[in-house]
């Protein structure tokens, strides 16, 4: 068997189904305009935040929490107002990396507008 489906399946057995579960490495980007890493991206300008392409005010996202860490991997949710996705899970690489990022996101969130997460 294939080495990604044996990975996949892992996954969706592992989120769930009704989990979204991305893994990612940590680089990020950050400029005047936007932040940008893991798969998710927040405009400052437009008030908007983009989880792999999916397009939400800043305004819908309620919160942004590590859900653990098993091994080296650390995840981390986040939650928004969508009946279909509620709760997008990000999966990192090392324990440490989900910490920073929820850092990062919180202070992309308050610098596009939005409200303390």
């Amino acid at each position: 068997m294939d080495l990604a489906i044996i990975v996949t399946v892992l996954l969706l057995l592992f989120c769930g189904a009704s989990g979204v579960f991305y893994l990612r490495r940590n680089n990020y980007v950050e400029n005047e305009h936007s932040f940008s890493q893991a798969g998710i991206t927040v405009d400052y300008t437009a008030q908007t935040i983009a989880i792999l392409g999916q397009p939400y005010s800043i305004h819908a996202v309620r919160s942004v929490r590590c859900d653990g860490k098993q091994g080296s991997q650390s995840t981390v949710s986040i939650a928004v107002n969508d009946a279909r996705n509620p709760v997008h899970k990000i999966g990192f690489a090392t324990n440490d990396a989900a910490e920073t990022f929820i850092q990062r996101f919180s202070t992309a969130i308050l610098k596009a507008g939005g409200r303390q997460l």
